[in-house]
């Protein structure tokens, strides 16, 4: 699970992860019961549960893809993020999405999909900026964005 990632390997000592898929909460739960100071909440990325600059670093874990309207959610995130929060991306692009056993087995909105290029500049436009990246075609990116 995330949480468990975030406190190992980023020296984390909260998190507050949040889903709409009760199921994955469930998951979620189980796997973090061990663990002090992590908060599971079913929540949307479009309207995050939490005040304006709250949060000194953010993971998207192959969750942007399935919203339709990421742009929205970009813009939550960025609200919740304090000043020079980094928001840490890991996302499939439509390469992976439509053209792999994969991606056509999940569950993926067919609209608003993204590339690298609209993710970039949808970033940029709400107020990141940019660093780190590693594009693998048209199939994943990783980057790394920091609020201004």
């Amino acid at each position: 699970a995330l949480p468990i990632l975030a406190m190992s390997k980023f020296g984390v000592a909260t998190v507050d992860a949040f889903d709409i898929d009760d199921r994955m909460l469930d998951i979620s739960r189980r796997a973090t019961a061990h663990l002090g100071g992590v908060k599971i909440t079913n929540n949307s990325a479009t309207e995050i549960a939490a005040p304006s600059d709250t949060y000194d670093i953010v993971f998207d874990y192959q969750v942007l893809h399935h919203i339709v309207d990421w742009q929205s959610a970009l813009n939550e995130v960025h609200r919740v993020m304090k000043p020079n929060a980094q928001l840490m991306i890991a996302e499939s692009l439509p390469g992976l999405i439509e053209n792999s056993w994969i991606g056509r087995r999940m569950n993926h909105p067919r609209s608003n999909r993204f590339t690298v290029s609209q993710l970039q500049d949808q970033l940029l436009a709400t107020g990141f900026v940019l660093s780190k990246s590693r594009i693998i075609g048209d199939h994943f990116i990783w980057l790394i964005a920091t609020k201004r």
